[in-house]
């Protein structure tokens, strides 16, 4: 519009007066020897806005709502495993107001364990419409149980461990070997202060404690 405005504008600056002719308009331009002629208004393209409307979206990560240690003990103990499909129905506040198993795993347990673990843990920004409301939404998703490992059998062997105790408590150079292997650096553990020892005139002084821990495996007789 205002190209269009600055264009008449000009046109009509340049224009000779026409005898007995009345004042024109933004809409006419005058020019010697031709007629008024009308100007055609302006035509304004104005391109729709993008549509702002979508589905509920998850604020935390789907994948950290259930963890292994979440796994129902009763399913644990049976062995049940499985695929748990369940949909989730999201208020305009984002908060879930219900959960439904769309299909389920075979294990009552797990089942249940789904919708009661992520109806507390997820959380979402509402569903909007195309006026961009809030409203509410439905979200739908699966979970996959899958049995823990069995924890390893320990292995027939000797495993020292050694670290030094500073006259402060704190325990430093933490080593570990096994079957006097090399002996490996460790990370000690956070926070390892405590007492120190002490010497024959009690006295807090620097040792160096060892510790040994051996397993021995053998047939087991009938």
């Amino acid at each position: 519009m205002w190209v269009i405005g600055m264009g008449l504008v000009g046109a009509m600056a340049l224009a000779q007066p026409v005898a007995g002719a009345a004042a024109q308009d933004f809409g006419q331009v005058a020019t010697p020897g031709h007629p008024v002629v009308m100007m055609p208004p302006a035509v304004v393209t104005v391109a729709p806005p993008e549509a702002r409307a979508h589905a509920p979206i998850p604020v935390n990560d789907p994948a950290r709502w259930i963890g292994t240690g979440d796994y129902p003990p009763a399913a644990l103990a049976k062995g049940e495993s499985g695929i748990t499909d369940f949909a989730l129905n999201i208020d305009a506040q984002g908060r879930v107001a219900a959960c439904g198993i769309t299909a389920s795993s075979g294990s009552s347990a797990l089942d249940q364990a789904s919708c009661e673990l992520v109806a507390r843990r997820a959380r979402f920004i509402p569903a909007v419409d195309m006026a961009g409301v809030k409203i509410a939404g439905r979200y739908a998703s699966r979970i996959k149980w899958v049995l823990p490992a069995p924890p390893p059998l320990p292995q027939a062997g000797t495993r020292v461990v050694r670290y030094v105790v500073e006259a402060d408590g704190t325990r430093r150079h933490c080593e570990i070997a096994m079957d006097g292997s090399v002996w490996l650096q460790r990370p000690c553990p956070p926070h390892s202060g405590g007492n120190p020892f002490l010497d024959k005139d009690g006295k807090p002084a620097r040792r160096r404690a060892t510790i040994s821990v051996t397993t021995k495996v053998d047939d087991a007789a009938e």
